[in-house]
């Protein structure tokens, strides 16, 4: 660099400088700090290398200043920028050169680094390429082992290995199987492909009479759903029952061999087990189960016997015979007579029936049924009612003997006044949250008299006040855990009052999800003995205490998986109520169809 080049750099004023030595120069460089560089110093700008990944990666940058062919002076300061990324304001120079980096943002595309002389120069630069860090899927694989199940459930192994797009396994990659059917071992979670590019897991499917034709998995790697994976189910064939009777015509008393032995089941080829073969008579008695039983029916009439065979995978069905029973000799039929006092009474006073005065010529009254003619029944030789509004009741008595024989006798029955209202009131659910709005509708209340209501006041249960209103329906909230009883008050609107209840849990834990199964589902008839199970119930907080059952003609059971058969013909609507051991439950409703038989019914 020339003398006067520097000197000029160092100070405005040359004449001050004549007759320094060169030592002395440096010293009053030293002093004052390096000068910025002239316009005709040379500044370059590299980059190594030039390309990159995004999200943080990073390159070296070198900048180089010379001034006359020397290095420029120690501690000059050339200022850079980016259009993205990261990258220091400035570096220093030592020796005529600069070191220091840039480092990539989320951003992909070309990137141009400059260097100059001030702040917001641009002296030189370099062009960056950034690319995109995130490795392209390939198509993954997918194995099921087996392919095929049966009703009899099974594993399946699975292994999914996660690859890029020319092939290569892929380490750390998130992968979440999930399926429609079934367990899995792993559950549904998020894992992480091993260094091989290999996830692995295991279906569980638990036997059942009713399995889907196929099992559908889903695989899902980052955004990537991947579908059209399935594991086929070959369907269980139902049990084949079949019924021989010795004799469909017979006396009271006699005996009658059912033979079932001839009973099969296509798809097992294993001997007949007398145990899953379940006998009902239809006449009351205690089932039993056997190839081969044997009977005796005790009074006369024209019985339904039922076989219900049920195979290995829990597939039940069920095949009938009918059975004459006739008396040994002629029976003479009994005589229905009964008292009623009052005749006529006031609403809601005490009617008393007695039908002491019934008789058998050639026996003995074994039962005594009442209809009051209000859709009130009851059985007894003695029983009262009040009845709830007034009007002309029909009240009928029908006596049976020991040998079967029926009579019947109606009277009348007159009640005089307004007839209270029937309360009906109903919740929203069975279990709310603290704090969540509960619902109660008593809109199915009626006036049998047709003058209408006049108003309803609830009882909310909790120690809130009572609110009467006009409306059937209303709102509100609890906020403390616990079991509730609420009531409404029915006014019609010649003051006749009546109430109903409703009685709900309201709990902080998770409800216990109730799920519930039976078969057969068609074509049962009166006696047939019916299996339901609940065994796919689920409760996420506390396991399941118990199972309670209401069968929707006043029978009631309790356990995972019960029996019950139906008397009549109808719609019956089965609860089941699944309680946890913290004492939180849930019902789940299902209606259960009894059809009459038919002319064909009963053949063997």
């Amino acid at each position: 660099m020339k003398l006067t080049k520097i000197l000029s750099n160092l100070l405005p004023n040359q004449r001050l400088l004549t007759g320094l030595s060169t030592s002395a120069l440096f010293l009053l460089h030293c002093g004052s700090g390096a000068p910025p560089l002239d316009s005709e110093a040379s500044l370059s700008l590299s980059a190594t290398p030039t390309s990159m990944k995004n999200n943080g990666d990073t390159v070296s940058l070198s900048v180089t200043a010379m001034v006359d062919g020397q290095p420029a002076f120690d501690g000059t300061e050339i200022w850079l920028k980016a259009d993205k990324g990261y990258v220091p304001a400035k570096v220093v120079l030592f020796e005529g050169v600069g070191e220091t980096f840039f480092r990539s943002d989320d951003r992909i595309g070309e990137v141009t680094v400059t260097a100059g002389r001030n702040p917001g120069g641009s002296d030189s630069s370099v062009l960056l390429t950034i690319e995109d860090s995130v490795i392209p899927l390939g198509e993954s694989l997918v194995n099921c082992n087996p392919t095929n199940l049966t009703a009899g459930g099974g594993t399946v192994d699975i292994r999914v290995r996660v690859v890029d797009d020319k092939g290569a396994s892929l380490a750390g990659e998130p992968v979440v199987i999930s399926t429609d059917y079934g367990h899995l071992e792993q559950g549904n979670r998020v894992r992480y492909s091993d260094s091989n590019g290999w996830v692995v897991d295991r279906l569980l499917v638990q036997p059942a009479p009713v399995l889907p034709e196929a099992i559908n998995l889903t695989v899902n790697i980052r955004n990537e759903v991947i579908t059209g994976n399935t594991v086929t189910v070959t369907a269980n064939q139902n049990p084949e029952p079949q019924i021989r009777v010795t004799n469909e015509t017979v006396l009271v008393d006699e005996v009658v061999e059912f033979n079932g032995s001839t009973s099969k089941d296509p798809d097992d080829n294993s001997p007949l087990d007398p145990d899953r073969l379940l006998w009902n008579f239809g006449d009351g008695s205690p089932t039993t189960t056997g190839a081969v039983v044997r009977h005796r029916y005790t009074r006369p009439g024209t019985y339904t016997a039922t076989l219900a065979m049920t195979d290995a995978h829990g597939a039940t069905v069920t095949a009938e015979a009918s059975v004459t029973v006739t008396p040994p000799i002629p029976n003479e039929p009994p005589i229905a007579s009964f008292q009623s006092s009052p005749d006529s009474v006031d609403v809601g006073r005490l009617v008393t029936f007695n039908a002491s005065a019934s008789s058998d010529p050639d026996g003995e009254l074994v039962a005594y049924r009442w209809d009051f003619g209000d859709g009130g029944e009851a059985e007894g030789l003695s029983s009262r009612r009040v009845y709830a509004g007034a009007g002309e009741y029909n009240v009928t008595l029908t006596v049976e003997d020991d040998m079967g024989a029926t009579a019947s006798v109606t009277n009348k029955v007159v009640v005089v006044g307004n007839k209270l209202p029937l309360a009906m009131l109903s919740v929203s659910s069975d279990v709310f949250r603290p704090g969540q709005s509960v619902a109660f509708d008593a809109s199915e209340s009626t006036d049998p008299d047709g003058r209408g209501l006049a108003s309803f006041t609830f009882d909310f249960g909790d120690g809130s006040p009572r609110k009467t209103s006009s409306l059937p329906t209303i709102t509100h909230t609890y906020e403390t855990v616990g079991l509730y009883l609420a009531r409404v008050d029915v006014e019609d609107v010649d003051g006749g009052l009546a109430y109903a209840t409703a009685s709900f849990q309201v709990s902080e834990a998770a409800l216990p999800e109730p799920i519930f199964a039976f078969e057969p589902e068609i074509e049962i008839r009166p006696g047939t003995v019916i299996r339901f199970t609940a065994r796919a119930s689920q409760s996420i907080d506390s396991p399941i205490a118990g199972y309670r059952w209401h069968f929707g003609d006043g029978g009631i059971a309790d356990g995972a998986e019960v029996t019950h058969a139906y008397g009549e013909p109808g719609e019956y609507s089965v609860k089941l109520t699944v309680t946890a051991e913290n004492g939180v439950s849930d019902s789940s409703v299902k209606v259960v169809r009894i059809q009459e038989f038919s002319k064909t019914d009963g053949a063997l």
